[in-house]
């Protein structure tokens, strides 16, 4: 886990791409059907930018905010998440990153803003 957090602290500048709101609220309700990533990882061993995408893909044209607002994930999002979560940066997430991360992306977060809060 501080391997992870130390990656994220290289990430306090990162510029590469933008989105809107309608679009990070999409990324957000992506990542909360994360178990579609993860068990991609199990059956694989790894997912790539390819996988993600075509995850996302679907996604949008299953999930009803993404239908009714007409949004669409960018690649260079999909890049972002991946770069943010590739411990090794070898362009894959593999299983250790992924189910690692993921089911203790919402632990991350509150561990962090509570440290914040107490400093």
């Amino acid at each position: 886990m501080n391997d992870y957090l130390l990656h994220l602290d290289k990430f306090k500048e990162y510029k590469k791409g933008c989105c809107d709101l309608n679009q990070y609220c999409a990324f957000q309700y992506f990542l909360r059907a994360k178990a579609k990533i993860i068990q991609v990882v199990m059956d694989k061993g790894r997912i790539d930018f390819d996988g993600l995408r075509e995850l996302c893909d679907e996604f949008e044209s299953e999930n009803e905010y993404c239908v009714k607002n007409g949004v669409h994930i960018t690649d260079e999002m999909l890049h972002a998440f991946l770069d943010a979560m590739d411990l090794d940066g070898n362009g894959v997430l593999d299983m250790e990153e992924t189910v690692g991360i993921l089911t203790t992306r919402k632990e991350i977060g509150s561990r962090q803003l509570k440290q914040k809060i107490q400093n």
